[in-house]
């Protein structure tokens, strides 16, 4: 909370691993909190994300789920995953790879929300997907951090798996617990 008129100074801005070097903008933007609406923006400067001169440490990362998959140029090596949803929701899931070879061409990463047709039984099926493609600008030794957001179907329940496939290859990134939805199973009387 901050009072009319005055400017809370932030001391440090932190970047996430795997943050895409590039050039970008750090903007203020003023908003009205009881509707959400902009007020006003302004840039207050300019930032250039470089290349680490060493690796980053893998273990570093603040991934829900640690991960250690080779595939082809990549390696899979955590995800983030909500664990709870409702069915309908948008969820965002992030992948954490480590580029060990640059890619001779882009990679597909398609994201899936997978559930079976009975708790614990049968093979799984796949209910959503969304897809992304790995830039070819990345470099070996890079940590890549791809962010998705995966809407899950109306129909949705109990438990499902959040899984990636990428070069037709399928890592599974976690459980999502799916709340059931109240349900009237009682048809109310007709009358006349």
């Amino acid at each position: 909370h901050v009072d009319a008129g005055r400017l809370q100074l932030v001391d440090d801005l932190p970047i996430a691993v795997g943050a895409r070097p590039g050039n970008y903008q750090i903007l203020i933007t003023v908003y009205r909190a009881a509707t959400s609406r902009v007020i006003g923006a302004e840039k207050l400067t300019d930032l250039a994300i470089t290349r680490p001169r060493a690796p980053l440490d893998p273990a570093a990362l603040r991934a829900t789920t640690r991960l250690d998959r080779t595939i082809g140029a990549v390696r899979v090596i955590g995800a983030e995953v909500p664990t709870r949803a409702s069915p309908g929701d948008t969820i965002p899931v992030a992948l954490y790879l480590q580029i060990l070879t640059k890619p001779s061409a882009p990679v597909a990463i398609a994201l899936q929300f997978a559930e079976r047709a009975f708790p614990f039984l049968g093979p799984l099926t796949t209910r959503a997907e969304t897809n992304a493609t790995l830039a070819r600008e990345v470099e070996a030794g890079d940590i890549v951090r791809q962010n998705f957001d995966l809407r899950l179907p109306a129909d949705a329940r109990g438990e499902a798996i959040a899984r990636a496939v990428i070069a037709g290859e399928m890592v599974e990134l976690g459980t999502v617990r799916v709340k059931e939805i109240d349900r009237q199973t009682e048809i109310p009387a007709i009358t006349r």
